[in-house]
């Protein structure tokens, strides 16, 4: 069992099931303990990849995570990226609904603006 810094893992095993409708139970509390110490180990599911789209000025991203006062946070993977989110104008989210964005950016000269979009609430 890892150890994780100022968090204990969840237990993963209990006791015996004596009944059938608590190993129903017991199963769920099982997937809870796992979502959890995979949440205390750094794994949200938070993560998107999105690549500008080549030759327009607006990309839209389309997931369920994605709520109308969501976090965006975009981590470059490329050069091109790079250039894009820190060179002027810059990269601007609008029109964000629950499921969707629309990122607002300069003409995209090049295939490869790749993003991680970190999407936190």
């Amino acid at each position: 069992m890892t150890t994780v810094p100022g968090f204990s893992p969840a237990p993963t095993s209990g006791g015996m099931v004596s009944k059938p409708s608590e190993a129903a139970s017991s199963i769920w509390v099982r997937k809870i303990a796992d979502v959890l110490n995979n949440m205390l180990r750094g794994k949200l599911n938070v993560v998107l990849p999105v690549t500008l789209r080549f030759g327009h000025i607006t990309t839209d991203v389309i997931d369920a995570r994605i709520g109308p006062y969501s976090g965006l946070l975009l981590q470059e993977l490329t050069a091109s990226a790079a250039a894009a989110k820190f060179g002027a104008p810059y990269i601007l989210p609008s029109d964000q609904n629950a499921g969707q964005v629309t990122l607002n950016h300069t003409t995209i000269s090049s295939s490869d603006v790749s993003f991680n979009l970190i999407i936190i609430g």
